[in-house]
C-alpha cells in the first residue's frame, strides 16, 4: 500500500506538471478569441471544483461579488485564472491557526477588478519578486504544485492586455489583486499601473 501511494502521488504530481505547461503553453492563443465571461458562473464553478481541497484543510471562503459582472474573455479563460489563484490560496491553509480565503470581484470603470486575499503563511520578502517565475518555489513551501500556476496567469494576462500584482505579510497572509477587461466596454486607455510591494514591517 505503502508502495502504491507512492507511485500515485507521483502520477498526480506529473500529470499536474503537463497540465500546468499546456496551460502555460497555450496562454497567449486562448486570448486571442473574443468573449463574455459571467464571472459569478466561472467562480462558483471553480469553488466546486476546489471543494475537495477547501474541506482536507478546513478552509473558509468568502465571496463579494458586483452583479451581473463579465470579464472581456472567454469563460474557459477566466475559469483558468481563477482556478490557478484560488487553489494556490487555498492549499497554503493548512495547518494555519485562521484558514480563509476572500475573495472580491467589481467593476472599476472599463475592468474587472478581482482580489483573493488569504490569511496563509505569506511570502517571503526575498521571493515576493519572483513569485510569477515558472517553476519557481521558495525554499519554506511544502504544498504541492507543479510552479507553472502563477505563472500562466501572469502570461493570460499580460496577453488580455491586463495587469497582475501581489502584496504579502510574512506570517499574515498573501493579496492577489488581477484587473482585467470588462465585457460590456472595451478599456480606452491602460490602468494605473498595479503595484508589487511587500509590506513585511522592518525589522
Amino acid at each position: 500500500r505503502v508502495l502504491a501511494g507512492r507511485i500515485e502521488r507521483v502520477t498526480r504530481h506529473a500529470t499536474d506538471l503537463l497540465e500546468g505547461l499546456l496551460a502555460f503553453a497555450r496562454a497567449e492563443s486562448v486570448t486571442r478569441t473574443n468573449g463574455s465571461a459571467a464571472v459569478e458562473a466561472e467562480l462558483s464553478a471553480v469553488l466546486e471544483e476546489l471543494d475537495p481541497l477547501r474541506r482536507s484543510v478546513d478552509a473558509k471562503i468568502a465571496i463579494e461579488l458586483d452583479s451581473h459582472l463579465h470579464a472581456a474573455c472567454a469563460p474557459p479563460v477566466l475559469h483558468i485564472l481563477l482556478l490557478n489563484l484560488l487553489s494556490n490560496a487555498i492549499k497554503f491553509m493548512e495547518g494555519r491557526p485562521r484558514r480563509e480565503v476572500r475573495v472580491v470581484a467589481r467593476s472599476e470603470g472599463p475592468w474587472c477588478l478581482v482580489t483573493v486575499e488569504d490569511t496563509g503563511p505569506g511570502i517571503p520578502r526575498e521571493s515576493l519578486a519572483r513569485v510569477f517565475e515558472p517553476f519557481f518555489r521558495a525554499r519554506e513551501c511544502r504544498a504541492g504544485g507543479s510552479g507553472i500556476g502563477l505563472a500562466t496567469v501572469r502570461r493570460v494576462v499580460d496577453a488580455l492586455g491586463g495587469e497582475i500584482a501581489v502584496t504579502s505579510t510574512e506570517g499574515a497572509g498573501t493579496c492577489f489583486t488581477m484587473r482585467i477587461g470588462r465585457a460590456t466596454e472595451a478599456p480606452v486607455s491602460p490602468p494605473p499601473s498595479l503595484e508589487t510591494r511587500d509590506v513585511n514591517p522592518e525589522p
